[in-house]
């Protein structure tokens, strides 16, 4: 087994259990180069713990104390602002939804495969039972997923001001 300074400075600060400690004891007996990286890890520690030590000891210089002091006289707590959406918010936000699907449409509908002949837009919750929720669920932004004989390719995906999901798709 190989010990190694880690496992020393555990046996130093006793926080072996104590199957290793009884290795690393025997190992230390074992072998004096061993020994002497333990002796002189010691006395990093105790040189480190010295100079901590002289630190602590040195007084602070004036005024220090002071600002560290709590000064309970004066504090006044505050209720937390509660942060309140206008209520045309989520109105705007289903509104911008709704702009962004036209767009969308607008865009995708004009490619290189034409105009569609028909254009539906709609908008608020889908049925979690519907096939259609369970292709926006399961579907990434700009891949498709069939539903039947019809096509979706969800476009983004955002929350709303309610805190719900909303997904713009083209179909």
């Amino acid at each position: 087994m190989t010990i190694t300074d880690d496992m020393l400075s555990a046996y130093l600060d006793g926080e072996l259990s104590p199957e290793e400690r009884a290795r690393v004891a025997a190992a230390l007996a074992a072998d004096p180069a061993l020994a002497a990286r333990l002796e002189a890890l010691d006395a990093a520690t105790r040189r480190f713990a010295d100079a901590i030590c002289e630190t602590d000891a040195a007084p602070m210089p004036a005024g220090v104390e002071d600002l560290l002091r709590p000064k309970a006289d004066n504090v006044v707590s505050f209720r937390p602002r509660k942060r309140e959406q206008p209520k045309w918010a989520a109105p705007a936000a289903m509104a911008a939804s709704l702009l962004a699907l036209v767009v969308a449409a607008g865009v995708f509908s004009n490619g290189p495969g034409g105009a569609n002949e028909s254009l539906l837009i709609a908008a608020g919750p889908v049925d979690r039972a519907s096939a259609l929720h369970r292709a926006l669920d399961r579907t990434p932004s700009a891949e498709n997923a069939a539903i039947g004989k019809a096509r979706i390719s969800p476009v983004a995906t955002f929350r709303i001001a309610s805190g719900d999901l909303c997904r713009e798709f083209v179909a």
